[in-house]
């Protein structure tokens, strides 16, 4: 999962280095006007992914609580929706770390993991987009792991079920996987490319039975979780030029 996770932590030690802002940052750093957001034991990683470790391995589930943050947040381990300000109480077993990923953000995923960086193939990457149903933008850049150059990258809801990505122009030929990440019951009613070609996979989630072996990050062609819906994936063909995919979530 770590390496899938490569472009995110490329771009995110970019960000850090130019900015000065931590890959892992304490919510009140988001949300400095919420008291319950200056703890220690909480912690957003890469701006999307709330994070809240379990440190006792006694038992096999623990239980803690944990400051869900303003808007809409999608479970990583069940796929249900809890929505913030507010607290809760997460139980999960020792090997597993409370997780949620939030609405309107999205995560750029290695399609072909290797344990090194230099041996893992860019050629194909994926956007793992959850979309708000509010009006919400959220900006990235992918940094090229040799040359450091970088593609814009941004994901965009007007609250009303259109949403929006747009990849810049990349220094190299690339094929991309759009994963949209429904909610129960939605699906998309409408496509579009700015040239329309594209190819449309909808994955259902897991059965409850196997929720044992989800593991969040899946990256492409991977199911959801069980309490989640559907994804639908937007496989884009090898290209180097900007372009852009609008769904319409109904």
């Amino acid at each position: 999962m770590r390496y899938q996770l490569l472009p995110s932590l490329i771009a995110g030690g970019a960000e850090a280095t130019a900015s000065g802002f931590p890959i892992a940052a304490r919510a009140d750093l988001f949300w400095p006007s919420h008291t319950e957001a200056a703890s220690n034991d909480a912690y957003l990683w890469l701006n999307d992914t709330l994070v809240a470790p379990i440190f006792d391995s006694s038992h096999n589930e623990t239980s803690r609580t944990v400051w869900i943050p303003p808007g809409d947040w999608h479970d990583f381990w069940t796929g249900a929706i809890v929505s913030g300000p507010k607290t809760v109480t997460a139980t999960q077993p020792y090997e597993r770390q409370p997780m949620w990923h939030r609405a309107g953000g999205f995560v750029v995923l290695a399609d072909r993991g290797a344990t090194r960086v230099d041996e893992q193939d860019w050629s194909s990457l994926t956007l793992d987009c959850f979309p708000a149903t509010t009006a919400a933008t959220t900006s990235r850049t992918l940094v090229e792991k040799h040359t450091a150059d970088k593609t814009s990258l941004r994901f965009s809801t007007d609250g009303t079920g259109r949403a929006i990505f747009a990849i810049g122009a990349s220094p190299t030929s690339r094929a991309w996987t759009v994963r949209v990440h429904l909610r129960p019951g939605q699906q998309l009613t409408s496509i579009a490319t700015e040239s329309g070609s594209h190819e449309v996979t909808y994955h259902a989630p897991l059965n409850t039975s196997m929720a044992a072996a989800f593991r969040p990050f899946g990256g492409r062609d991977s199911a959801p979780a069980p309490h989640a819906g559907p994804v639908a994936e937007i496989a884009l063909p090898a290209a180097s030029h900007a372009r852009s995919v609008e769904v319409v979530i109904a």
